[in-house]
């Protein structure tokens, strides 16, 4: 596979590995731009950002304006998707379990509040002030790592960060943190904390968010990042291999803590203000852990999915049209349905049936679809195309990197299968992809994502029993064979192929 892919035209290999993530940055970068003429009719577009800033200075003095309020939220989103890739780094890539996260966000969003409301330190040094606290409680955090491991570890983590949480709601420290009423800005706010200059925080909390994505991304594909996978899959091994582990899990703490406390001092300039059970409630910790587990631990992308699905999903919960609907499904239940309050139990079911359904998170099942989807396209669109047309193979070698010998041989040795027989392979993708075909069409007839979203969700929940069942089902004849289920993926994989 490797010979085959460096074959490939070097232009075109770097667009087939990093497609997804060029099309993600340019809808980052023109997304107020969108935002601005979905919400106002009489705006056609914006020359430039001036432009645009212009018009949110205009607009948005009653506090209604759309485009403002939707930057907010993706601000939000952006903060808690580097937090939630710091805890990753640490949780999914080295195997360390910390319940302490909260402790390096929150304290980094008083301390930039309190040094610039209080000591009139400018922002340049409070937010240095910040990082560099990071990195002092990450090496500090690395000196427990010498005696605990594991569950006790997690244990200390949490302890230290509650104990910093009641230390900023007791009386003593009350002219610093202004106990459970929280501090703030207010007069002293700098420039790009106020809804005036939004814009300019948005492409900050993106360059930053991108930044944090790209440099984990490339910290693992080093050797280093091979070495610390290493540790967390056998660390006695790679400890007798030679490598210090000590130094891996101190560079490891010290990283995930500081991008922890830059995501806090986004926080302090994206919310102006500070509270105790905000910012350093354990609750603010348990975010990110669910995050990364939704989204699919061990995976770079996964934490910024979960991100998604919670913050994003929580602000779609709030939407006062989606109770129509909700009431719309579940009438014989109750009439009114207070979709903010609910929030919380739908997360649950969420995380339980991610947990059961696809313990690897959203991006690791997502993977093993699309290697899927890759099979399916070779066996039935390119082999056939194959058959009928030798040159197609030539044509296409700049693209598949594969010899036009070898593709013609693979496409005359392998055989598709029926739609039938492929129903009974794959149950409940079949059954899924149906339910998501039904919603489509009633969204698309009636131009209208909420018609999809209904659709949706009823379905889902009328087949949710044999969803289970299914997977049981499996489960059950993994177990009489001891396998996993990613063993017995492969395995069908293999059968099939053979």
């Amino acid at each position: 596979m490797e010979d085959r892919l460096q074959r490939r035209n070097p232009i075109i290999q770097f667009i087939f590995d990093y497609w997804i993530y060029i099309a993600i940055g340019i809808i980052m970068w023109q997304l107020p731009f969108w935002l601005a003429d979905f919400y106002n009719d009489k705006i056609t577009g914006f020359e430039s950002a001036a432009d645009l800033r212009r018009w949110i200075l205009r607009e948005s003095g009653d506090g209604s304006n759309q485009t403002l309020n939707w930057l907010s939220i993706i601000n939000n989103f952006y903060i808690v998707a580097i937090l939630a890739m710091s805890y990753n780094l640490a949780f999914g890539f080295s195997g360390i379990i910390s319940f302490g996260h909260a402790l390096f966000f929150g304290f980094a969003t008083y301390l930039m509040i309190i040094l610039i409301k209080d000591y009139e330190r400018s922002l340049q040094n409070a937010a240095t002030a910040g990082i560099l606290f990071g990195i002092l409680f990450g090496l500090i955090m690395s000196l427990a790592v010498l005696r605990i491991k594991g569950v006790y570890f997690a244990m200390f983590s949490l302890a230290l960060a509650e104990m910093f949480f009641q230390l900023s709601r007791i009386r003593i420290f009350k002219f610093l943190t202004n106990g459970d009423e929280g501090i703030q800005f207010g007069a002293s706010a700098p420039e790009i904390a106020t809804n005036l200059q939004r814009l300019q925080l948005y492409y900050v909390c993106a360059a930053l968010a991108a930044a944090t994505f790209i440099f984990i991304r490339l910290l693992m594909a080093s050797p280093i990042g091979k070495v610390i996978v290493a540790i967390r899959e056998n660390e006695a091994r790679a400890e007798t291999m030679g490598y210090n582990v000590v130094r891996y899990k101190t560079l490891v703490l010290v990283l995930s803590c500081t991008l922890a406390a830059m995501a806090g001092n986004l926080y302090a300039l994206h919310a102006s203000a500070a509270d105790p059970v905000t910012v350093l409630g354990v609750g603010r910790t348990i975010d990110p852990l669910l995050m990364t587990i939704i989204g699919g631990t061990g995976t770079n992308p996964g934490p910024v999915v979960g991100a998604f699905v919670m913050d994003i999903g929580e602000e779609f919960f709030r939407d006062e049209a989606l109770r129509v609907d909700l009431n719309f499904v579940l009438f014989h239940i109750r009439t009114t349905i207070n979709t903010v309050q609910i929030w919380p139990v739908v997360l649950g079911i969420v995380f339980i049936l991610i947990v059961l359904v696809v313990p690897y998170g959203i991006v690791g099942q997502i993977n093993l679809i699309w290697l899927d989807v890759r099979r399916w396209i070779r066996i039935y669109l390119y082999n056939p195309l194959v058959r009928r047309n030798h040159k197609i193979a030539v044509w296409m070698k700049p693209i598949t990197g594969e010899p036009p010998s070898v593709a013609l041989a693979y496409a005359q040795s392998t055989t598709e299968k029926r739609i039938a027989q492929w129903v009974l392979d794959y149950p409940i993708t079949a059954m899924y992809a149906l339910i998501l075909s039904f919603a489509f069409l009633g969204g698309l007839m009636t131009l209208d994502h909420r018609t999809f979203m209904t659709i949706l969700l009823f379905l889902s929940l009328i087949t949710s029993p044999i969803t289970i069942f299914m997977f049981g089902k499996n489960q059950l004849a993994n177990l009489q064979t001891s396998q996993t289920p990613l063993q017995a993926r492969i395995q069908r994989w293999l059968s099939k192929s053979n």
